[in-house]
């Protein structure tokens, strides 16, 4: 298992519009460095979020005549879980993004992943490879081995808040664990202040939450996460 003070609790946003995410960031200023953007083109999901309310807009950031909001503040990760995602990527990249995660359902295969893993390397972009429970886990190992970092996600129903922790979870983290001791694993989905040790026991070192983050007081939350993570012997 990793050393706990290298594991990184990371707030899942998924904003309506611009104004909605610069108003759940400010939430989290100052409390945590990382932030994961979750962005659903109501092509691969049911419905859609910022930037693809308004793509055209967003074109302002990603052609930098404009930052993302807090940019300086902030190391931001994109989720895409979006149709042909090569089709957009190098507005993502251009918009600042550290880190682009792609779905394995929106991917033909290996071929496609390593062609837009090697373009996010020419602008030091890292790449993610995430996967749902139900998914070919032997793809996943023969896909995952060229991520930077893996994302289980911790239901088949992605796109949504408040879903509850799929069991597989636990067991797919072993066996990721297992075969890749030294990359970097998360869970989207289900990360809560329940199902944080089991999870950080079974191998996860990154702990992507919205409700859990979100409701209620910040603050509160994101100290009781720390709480609970210094409490697991290492």
């Amino acid at each position: 298992m990793s050393n706990n003070q290298k594991i990184q609790i990371i707030p899942a946003i998924i904003a309506k519009n611009l104004g909605d995410l610069k108003d759940e960031l400010s939430l989290v200023k100052g409390l945590l460095p990382k932030v994961q953007i979750d962005m659903l083109d109501a092509k691969y999901t049911s419905y859609k979020s910022w930037p693809f309310d308004d793509f055209e807009n967003f074109k302002r950031i990603s052609s930098e005549n404009e930052g993302l909001p807090y940019w300086v503040d902030f190391d931001f990760e994109a989720d895409l879980m979006i149709e042909n995602p090569m089709e957009h990527l190098e507005d993502f990249i251009r918009a600042g993004f550290s880190g682009l995660i792609i779905h394995l359902g929106t991917i033909s295969g290996a071929e496609e992943f390593l062609k837009i893993k090697e373009l996010n390397q020419k602008y030091d972009v890292a790449t993610g490879l995430a996967f749902c429970p139900s998914d070919n886990i032997s793809d996943v190992l023969e896909i995952g081995k060229d991520a930077d970092f893996l994302q289980v996600m911790g239901s088949d129903n992605i796109g949504h808040h408040g879903e509850v922790l799929d069991e597989r979870v636990y067991e797919i983290l072993k066996k990721l664990r297992q075969e890749f001791p030294d990359k970097k694993i998360g869970v989207d989905i289900g990360v809560d202040l329940n199902t944080v040790p089991k999870l950080v026991l079974s191998g996860a070192d990154k702990l992507v939450s919205g409700s859990a983050v979100f409701e209620g007081d910040v603050s509160d939350n994101v100290n009781k996460f720390r709480r609970i993570l210094s409490g697991i012997s290492g």
